[in-house]
């Protein structure tokens, strides 16, 4: 049968003791050293990398025993970390000068948001103006195409009468011409005479002519000129006489009506001139109202900027002393770290021998002893 797990007799493991390893405090400081040398950013690798091999055989003897070529490795180690120093030296001060400048820094950029700011206002005023400049030329561009159509219904008007009063005339004329001179001619064909007759009524119709007169010129137009009483003829004459009057007075009425048309033809000219030169003004003025509206813009994009720089000021102070507290501990560390290895074991030296050592004690007991036998 097993036996229980509470019968089993348990045995007191011994905790192990950790044997403290011994530092070889020479192969330590090289070791230091080491690290800090490669630090350098000026000497080449295949450099470091060498002298990273002697550092141990150079420093390992001591400076009594050391030989020149030992010595001129130690010395170009020393360089190598002065360089190193110097660059963190170097870091630091600017670090401290980038620090002491944050004030004018500040006063610059401060200034440079009071510019931006000053430049936008300006330019909001010019938007501004450029944009109540654009409503005045829109209205004249409205007022000039509102007189262009009023000028070419006047102008259209006046070359309708005109046109009507040419009309007219030429009508009379013609009437003259080619319906009553041919029945006052002697031997008109019959069929043609009653043609003229009813043609030129139709056209007197239209006049306003005295009701006695139309009455009477049927019957005495038809009539061939020496068959014509008295009656007849004053007929015919009044007739003749009234279409020349109105042909009289449609000519005055063409020479009255051609200035006002002139006239409208001109003023339409004028009006068109205007309206063509409010468009133009009207589409400059667009411009000028965008380019100032794209500069406003630029100046609130500039604006923004400068604030945003003012702004970052804070956290790169921060960042500033951040980093100078940084280099500081790094000096710090440097000098207490590679530089102090190399300081004590450049300048260490071999204990004196143990018979020397015991000769010394023993000088020193002797000339105690006749102290104390006195």
């Amino acid at each position: 049968m097993k036996r229980p797990a509470a019968a089993r007799s348990s045995v007191a493991k011994k905790p192990k003791v950790e044997v403290p390893v011994e530092i070889d405090p020479v192969q330590q400081h090289c070791d230091t050293i080491k690290e800090g040398m490669f630090r350098s950013v000026e000497v080449p690798q295949t450099v470091l990398n060498m002298l990273s091999a002697m550092c141990q055989s150079a420093l390992v003897s001591c400076k009594d025993e050391r030989h020149k070529y030992q010595d001129g490795v130690v010395d170009m180690i020393g360089n190598v970390l002065i360089g190193i120093e110097a660059d963190i030296n170097k870091n630091i001060a600017d670090l401290e000068s980038k620090l002491s400048g944050t004030d004018t820094t500040r006063a610059d950029r401060e200034a440079a948001v009071k510019a931006a700011e000053d430049d936008l206002e300006a330019k909001k005023k010019e938007t501004q103006a450029k944009k109540e400049a654009l409503a005045e030329e829109a209205a004249a561009f409205k007022s000039a195409k509102v007189k262009v159509s009023e000028a070419q219904v006047a102008e259209k008007k006046a070359g309708k009468e005109l046109d009507e009063l040419i009309l007219s005339k030429d009508r009379l004329e013609s009437t003259v011409k080619d319906l009553l001179q041919p029945l006052l001619v002697e031997g008109a064909a019959g069929e043609d005479k009653q043609h003229l007759a009813d043609s030129l009524m139709a056209f007197l119709q239209k006049l306003d002519l005295d009701e006695s007169m139309i009455k009477a010129l049927p019957e005495a137009i038809c009539k061939e000129p020496s068959a014509r009483g008295s009656f007849d003829s004053d007929v015919v004459s009044s007739l003749g006489q009234e279409l020349a009057k109105r042909t009289e007075t449609a000519a005055a009425a063409i020479v009255a009506a051609e200035p006002a048309k002139a006239q409208s033809t001109a003023a339409l000219q004028a009006a068109e001139a205007s309206f063509a030169s409010a468009k133009d003004q009207q589409h400059l003025g667009a411009t000028d109202f965008k380019t100032a509206r794209d500069a406003q813009t630029e100046a609130e994009s500039a604006l923004k900027t400068a604030k945003k720089v003012l702004a970052d000021l804070a956290p790169e102070v921060t960042q500033i002393e951040k980093d100078l507290k940084v280099a500081t501990k790094d000096l710090e560390d440097f000098r207490s770290g590679p530089k102090s290895s190399l300081a004590e074991l450049r300048e260490r030296v071999l204990p004196p021998a143990e018979e020397d050592t015991a000769m010394a004690k023993g000088e020193e007991q002797g000339e105690e002893a006749p102290a104390a036998e006195a």
